[in-house]
């Protein structure tokens, strides 16, 4: 009978040792419950990627449209030609004009 009762004492002792385990990690697990709560589902993630996919499609077609853009933009050469050009009639106006008017 006594080793039935050592036996017995000794359960409760482990039963005791568990007890007080659980009680410790309770709260850590009630912690790790809430921030899984917090966590996003795979049918979400998978949904935020299509978006973020659909996004980044669109951002390539408008960097697209706009490096078309730039590129049927004058070069500054172009431009330097043309403020020339545009300076170099204003001159031979002015000088067609002054001609003229001294004709007179």
């Amino acid at each position: 009978m006594d080793a039935l009762i050592q036996r017995a004492d000794r359960l409760e002792a482990d039963v005791k040792g568990i007890k007080g385990t659980l009680e410790r990690l309770e709260p850590l697990i009630v912690r790790m419950d809430e921030r899984l709560k917090s966590l996003a589902t795979r049918d979400e993630l998978n949904a935020t990627r299509d978006t973020l996919k659909d996004d980044l499609r669109r951002i390539g077609e408008r960097t697209a449209r706009i490096e078309g853009a730039v590129e049927r933009m004058p070069t500054t050469l172009q431009l330097l030609g043309f403020v020339l050009a545009v300076l170099g009639i204003a001159g031979l106006a002015k000088h067609r004009i002054a001609r003229f008017r001294s004709m007179r």
